[in-house]
């Protein structure tokens, strides 16, 4: 079973609820789960970060879930899994915010998804390695993105505006 797999298995079996699965890692990142706190700064955090390095983590984060063992990336939850309110990174409705995520992340209009046997492409195809499932955690709504593992051998790499080039090389 891949990274994946399990927490697909792990959220069927808890209704959507992350508190079981967060448990398992001691609330701590693993290989196939990351925490993002926000897409977008929170208006009381004192942080120099800009909307388009929050979104360049997360993206960095997809390439490296996906080109591991798969798993998921929890969007609303702090790295000492802490649960951030979305409402700062313009939640305010379910499937428009999924949609924002698709459109600013995972298929931007600013960079492009690329992998190492093509030249730059718009979308390699990337629906096939993430899926977006809501879940809960301490009674408030967590952005799931389900990255499946990059079985096809090839490594995916993310590019966008001025940033270097992230590449992930799957483990031979």
């Amino acid at each position: 079973m891949n990274g994946y797999e399990f927490v697909k298995s792990v959220l069927s079996q808890t209704d959507n609820d992350l508190k079981p699965l967060i448990n398992i890692t001691d609330g701590k990142e693993t290989e196939w789960l990351e925490f993002k706190a926000a897409s977008l700064p929170l208006p009381d955090e004192d942080t120099k970060a800009t909307r388009a390095e929050l979104c360049w983590n997360i993206a960095k984060s997809i390439a490296a879930i996906a080109n591991s063992v798969g798993g998921a990336l929890l969007l609303g939850i702090s790295d000492d899994a802490e649960v951030v309110q979305l409402e700062g990174s313009g939640f305010k409705d379910k499937d428009q915010f999924t949609r924002k995520i698709m459109d600013e992340i995972i298929a931007p209009k600013a960079g492009h998804w690329k992998d190492d046997k093509s030249k730059w492409v718009s979308n390699i195809g990337l629906e096939n390695f993430v899926a977006f499932r809501w879940a809960a955690y301490e009674s408030q709504p967590i952005l799931v993105l389900l990255v499946k593992p990059n079985t096809d051998r090839r490594y995916i790499e993310f590019e966008c505006n001025t940033k270097s080039v992230i590449s992930n090389k799957v483990p031979r």
